[in-house]
């Protein structure tokens, strides 16, 4: 593949398509041309895919965030869900009131 004017190699198919990398027109070009190009470092594999999802709740109250990664060389799934209850004191009308301080007071 020609990248930033350079030969490069790509070491696997999900190395190109994580790249970002899209199927472009093929061009000719003469021996003379391919020649002259220099040849660049291989393009870094790329053995992790990862992602993330954050979610609140309509209602508010509720928030969850997601992060989870997939090796593409071993198959090994890590991943992390973290989820927060808020308690809101909108619409009070009665009762106690909880106001929380820290241990000097304020």
């Amino acid at each position: 593949m020609v990248h930033d004017n350079m030969l490069r190699h790509i070491p696997d198919e999900q190395t190109y398509y994580l790249g970002g990398y899209v199927a472009r027109p093929v061009y000719n070009a003469s021996s003379q041309q391919v020649a002259d190009l220099k040849t660049g470092d291989p393009l870094p594999d790329y053995p992790w895919v990862i992602g993330s999802a954050e979610f609140w709740s309509p209602e508010g109250g509720h928030h969850v965030v997601a992060h989870a990664s997939l090796n593409l060389k071993t198959g090994k799934l890590t991943g992390t869900i973290t989820v927060t209850n808020y308690v809101r004191a909108t619409g009070f009308k009665s009762g106690t009131l909880f106001i929380p301080v820290n241990a000097a007071g304020d």
